[in-house]
């Protein structure tokens, strides 16, 4: 290879090693474990990085409920956890959990969710999204 095009498929090489700026995970409701929680595990490794979460569902029809009650615990990299509870409005498919997150501590986070059974829910996702 000539050095002229070494440098350029170099920087494109080690761009595509970079984590990824958006991670989304869902989990289907048929194969929700018996404890209820629908758990998911993302990366938060930037320390001065700026993160939104969010959740989103998908439902066969249109459900009954106005708005239903969603626990969320976080787990932090050491252990530590936050656990707290929000409402969902059904009439939303994609909802905002929190905005401009910034890590208290950098690693594997798992963020799980609980939630009543939901007539005609197929199931719940997470994304994460690093601000740039």
């Amino acid at each position: 290879m000539k050095p002229r095009l070494l440098l350029p498929v170099l920087l494109l090489m080690a761009a595509a090693c970079h984590a990824p700026r958006v991670e989304e995970s869902f989990r289907d409701a048929a194969a929700l474990p018996p404890d209820g929680w629908y758990t998911f595990e993302m990366t938060l490794d930037d320390p001065q990085g700026r993160y939104d979460l969010s959740f989103y569902t998908d439902f066969a029809g249109r459900p009954a409920e106005a708005s239903f009650p969603v626990v969320v615990r976080l787990t932090a990299p050491d252990g530590a956890q936050m656990e707290e509870q929000v409402f969902w409005d059904t009439a939303r498919r994609r909802v905002l959990y929190r905005r401009d997150i910034v890590p208290p501590q950098t690693g594997v986070w798992t963020v799980a969710l609980y939630l009543p059974e939901i007539r005609g829910m197929r199931g719940v996702g997470i994304i994460r999204e690093k601000k740039r």
